[in-house]
């Protein structure tokens, strides 16, 4: 087992912490056909950091936070190459504001007169 030492940053290089790293292998069924198993499952801690141990191979990690777009990315393990691994996450359109922006910018109408008696 090797261990994997990574982190997730924001398109600015900050830390994201409580990101959810899933990590899964490609294996075959007994008929010979390709099946993904998921080996691992990581939370990055406050520093955005993260660590596991995996087998030597090809992996698939998919990582997600609320407030950003997912990744996918492939991660291959070797015995004498443990580079800690560099995942940055973009921001969704929700959370750069486009969406809170247009709200906001939305002319107030004030409510119609009331009759009179």
């Amino acid at each position: 087992m090797y261990t994997m030492i990574g982190k997730v940053a924001d398109e600015y290089g900050t830390p994201v912490a409580l990101t959810t790293i899933v990590v899964f292998q490609w294996n075959q069924n007994a008929d010979g056909k390709p099946r993904l198993d998921e080996v691992a499952k990581m939370t990055t801690d406050r520093k955005g950091e993260f660590t596991g141990s995996l087998k030597t191979g090809v992996y698939e990690l998919f990582v997600s936070r609320p407030g950003f777009l997912p990744v996918a990315t492939r991660m291959v393990v070797q015995e004498h190459n443990n580079a800690p691994v560099l995942i940055k996450l973009q921001f969704d359109d929700v959370t750069k504001g486009r969406i809170h922006s247009f709200c906001e910018r939305v002319p107030t109408v004030p409510p119609p007169p009331l009759p009179l008696p």
